[in-house]
C-alpha cells in the first residue's frame, strides 16, 4: 500500500517509532537504503486449541495475535517489509509436533507464538529448540516450562502464576491483610498458585489459616463457607477458574461472609459470562480494558473498535508477542531464528503501553511486566463488560532505591530460585 504521512502518524503512534526509526538508520533521505536491508516477508505462526475448556482463551489470543499483525503491517511497510500471521488449530501433543516440523521448513518462518495449556507449550518448546524456531509463549503460566522445561529458544511473554501470586500478595500486605484462608482447585494451576502464595504469606509474616481444595465440577460450597465463618480471615484467596469461580462467587455472595475475596490470575471471560451481583473480591491481572494510563487507552480503543468487545490479558500477550518479534527482525534486518534469540535475549526495551520498558529475563526468558490488581465495582456495571475497576499497579511504582529491572523482578521466582538451565547457543 502507498505509505502516507496517515499512515506515518498510525505507526509512530502505535509502535513508539521515535527512538526505532534512528536505529534503523532509517530518514526521509534513507528510506531507500533502510528498505534493502530488511527481508521481504516476515512468516509468524501462531497455534492455538479452539475447542473445550480453551476455546474462549483461544479466541482472545488469536484476535491479539490478529490486531498484532495488522498494525505490524503499517509499520513494516515503512521498510518494504510484509507480515504474514499463519493460524493453525493443534488439537494434541502429536499434532504440535507435527504442526511444528511442517512450520519450521516454511521459508523466512521467523517464530511461533503458541496460546497452549502448559503441556502442549512443553511439548511445543521441545520441537522449536529441536527445529532451532523461535518460540513466544502468549498462554501457559506454569513454573515448569520457566524451570526445569526451559529452553534457549522460548520466551514467554504471558506472565507466569508466581508473578500472578507475588502480585496479589504485596497488594494485600499493602492493606494490612495478613491473615489468609486458601481456596484453590485441585488441578495443577490451583495448587502451584497455593504453593507460591504461602510463600508470599510466609516471607512477609503472615498467618495461614487454614486451606480448601476444590474438586473440578464443585457445586456446593457451604462446607467450605461454614470454615470461614469461624476463623476471622483477612482475605481469601482463591484459586479457582472458569465455572467453579462463578459458583464460589455467588454462593459466597449469598452467605453474607464480611472477608474479601483475592484471586488470582484474574479469569476475566468467565467473569463476563456470569451475574454481575455475585462479584466481589479484587484479582491480579496482567491487563484490563480500562486501564488508561501510558497509551494503554488507545490500544484497548484499537481493540475494541476492531472486534467490537475489550481487550483482556491473553489478547494483550499475543499482540505483544507478535510486536515483539516484528521489532526484532526489522531492528535487526534479519529473519535468522538465532539472531531474534539474540536480540531478545539482549534486553531491548519493549514498549507494551504499561509505562515500563519491558525486557525478558536473562535466566529463564520471561517477560519482566507490572501486573494489575482490579475490584469488582461497588455501583451496578453499565454493561456486561465494565464490572471490574483498576485499583494498584504492582509493583508499586512509587518504590524507591530500585532499578526498573530489579523492582519488575519482586513479581516471580529470583534467579536464585530458578531450575532453568539454558542450553549453550
Amino acid at each position: 500500500m502507498p505509505f502516507t504521512r496517515r499512515s506515518f502518524l498510525t505507526a509512530a503512534s502505535t509502535w513508539s517509532l521515535g527512538g526505532f526509526l534512528p536505529r534503523m538508520g532509517w530518514s526521509t533521505a534513507g528510506s531507500a537504503a533502510a528498505q534493502q536491508l530488511t527481508p521481504r516477508l516476515v512468516r509468524i505462526a501462531h497455534l492455538s486449541h479452539r475447542g473445550g475448556q480453551l476455546a474462549e482463551m483461544a479466541s482472545y489470543a488469536i484476535m491479539g495475535a490478529q490486531l498484532g499483525a495488522e498494525e505490524a503491517n503499517v509499520t513494516a511497510g515503512m521498510f518494504g517489509t510484509s507480515v504474514e500471521l499463519i493460524l493453525e488449530e493443534v488439537t494434541g501433543a502429536e499434532q504440535v509436533v507435527q504442526t511444528a516440523r511442517k512450520l519450521s521448513a516454511q521459508p523466512n518462518l521467523v517464530a511461533i507464538i503458541a496460546a497452549l495449556d502448559d503441556r502442549s507449550t512443553a511439548v511445543l518448546s521441545d520441537a522449536a529448540q529441536q527445529h532451532r524456531v523461535v518460540l513466544l509463549n502468549a498462554a501457559a503460566r506454569g513454573a515448569d516450562l520457566r524451570g526445569g522445561k526451559c529452553h534457549r529458544y522460548t520466551f514467554h511473554v504471558e506472565a507466569d502464576l508466581a508473578m500472578y501470586a507475588h502480585a496479589m500478595g504485596q497488594w494485600l500486605f499493602q492493606n494490612n491483610r495478613k491473615r489468609w484462608y486458601f481456596i484453590a482447585a485441585e488441578d495443577p494451576v490451583g495448587q502451584e498458585v497455593y504453593q507460591k502464595a504461602t510463600r508470599v504469606l510466609q516471607a512477609g509474616g503472615g498467618v495461614e489459616l487454614g486451606r480448601s481444595i476444590s474438586l473440578r465440577g464443585q457445586r456446593d460450597y457451604k462446607p467450605v463457607l461454614g470454615n470461614l465463618g469461624k476463623v476471622n480471615a483477612e482475605a481469601i484467596f482463591v484459586a479457582l477458574m472458569g465455572e467453579d469461580l462463578v459458583r464460589f462467587l455467588g454462593q459466597f455472595q449469598e452467605s453474607g461472609l464480611p472477608a474479601l475475596v483475592a484471586g488470582a490470575p484474574l479469569d476475566m471471560p468467565a467473569l463476563w459470562n456470569a451475574d454481575p451481583a455475585s462479584l466481589t473480591g479484587v484479582w491480579a491481572t496482567a491487563w484490563y480494558h480500562q486501564f488508561e494510563r501510558f497509551s494503554a487507552r488507545e490500544l484497548n480503543r484499537r481493540f475494541r473498535r476492531r472486534f467490537g468487545k475489550p481487550m483482556e490479558g491473553y489478547a494483550w500477550a499475543n499482540w505483544a508477542a507478535v510486536k515483539l518479534v516484528v521489532e526484532g527482525v526489522l531492528r535487526g534486518a534479519s529473519t535468522d531464528p538465532g539472531a531474534l534469540v539474540k536480540y531478545l535475549e539482549g534486553s531491548p526495551a519493549f514498549d507494551g503501553h504499561k509505562g515500563k520498558a519491558l525486557t525478558f529475563r536473562a535466566w529463564n526468558h520471561q517477560l519482566r511486566q507490572p501486573l494489575y490488581v482490579v475490584k469488582a465495582r461497588d455501583s451496578t456495571p453499565q454493561n456486561r463488560w465494565d464490572l471490574l475497576e483498576v485499583v494498584a499497579e504492582l509493583p508499586s511504582p512509587g518504590a524507591r532505591g530500585k532499578s526498573a529491572s530489579d523492582l519488575l523482578d519482586t513479581l516471580g521466582d529470583s534467579r536464585a530460585e530458578s531450575s532453568c538451565h539454558m542450553e549453550p547457543f
